[in-house]
């Protein structure tokens, strides 16, 4: 994108102790007018965060030379304001490597040598200018233009999936009764809404679904995710795009569909 081009600003640390990586990331985003600050190691990464944790995205080196990229990853996703912002590790090494950093909280990983186009495609689907499935009050509840994109302007098919949607939610969230109850984790059944949710287009409950993926079970945030999704069900409702009635909460009667 030439300079002077109007764009969405993101505000993003850049954690890379590597000069050529810092530099291409640095030049290449901010010719889209992203901002950003570059630490080379992962004490001042954290510093940085906990003086000032107003980011919109964070990339992180896997090898830093005074911690590992995992351990950085889990320090800052520890950080309140950080909960929900996405973190990209910048991974070298095995495949063990990016799977500590995704346990540890990162939104995804990209290899090296890093290469501008995937993390250019990596940042429109975390969510472009908003910096991914975290979002702001102001954020719209379910994407509508994203869902019409997906069905081609089908509206039986846009009915169809957001019927679908709100009831292979229900039985995710009764999965995750079951397991608040039983006082075990729900991780998988939080992370198969998060990636329902957001092939939707239903932002906000995905970013819930991130949080809850992420921590442990409470009856907080299963009340958060209920409540979000009767948002989704009043605009599905309004725009036009009205689903038969999902089941009352508590009933089930076939396994968990995904959505395509």
């Amino acid at each position: 994108m030439p300079d002077g081009t109007a764009a969405p600003q993101l505000r993003i640390l850049l954690a890379e102790e590597q000069a050529a990586a810092c530099d291409l990331v640095t030049l290449a985003l901010g010719r889209l007018h992203h901002r950003i600050e570059s630490v080379a190691d992962g004490g001042s990464a954290l510093a940085r965060a906990q003086r000032d944790a107003t980011v919109d995205l964070v990339l992180v080196s896997t090898t830093l030379p005074d911690m590992p990229g995992a351990a950085l990853i889990g320090a800052l996703r520890q950080l309140p304001a950080l909960e929900r912002t996405p973190i990209v590790a910048i991974c070298q090494g095995s495949g063990a490597v990016r799977e500590a950093c995704l346990t540890a909280g990162a939104a995804a990983c990209l290899g090296r040598p890093l290469e501008i186009e995937p993390l250019l495609r990596l940042i429109e689907r975390l969510g472009g200018s908003r910096g991914g499935i975290g979002l702001s009050a102001d954020d719209p509840v379910v994407d509508l233009e994203h869902l019409r994109h997906f069905t081609e302007g089908d509206p039986q098919l846009e009915s169809e999936l957001s019927a679908l949607f709100l009831s292979t939610s229900e039985l995710y969230l009764q999965e995750m009764r079951q397991a608040l109850q039983e006082g075990r984790a729900w991780t998988s059944s939080a992370h198969a809404l998060k990636g329902a949710s957001a092939n939707l287009g239903a932002r906000r409950v995905a970013a819930m679904a991130l949080i809850a993926e992420r921590s442990e079970p409470s009856r907080g945030r299963l009340e958060a995710i209920e409540r979000a999704l009767d948002e989704v069900r009043a605009v599905f409702d309004r725009s036009g795009a009205a689903p038969e009635p999902c089941p009352d909460r508590g009933e089930t009667e076939d396994a968990p569909r995904e959505i395509p």
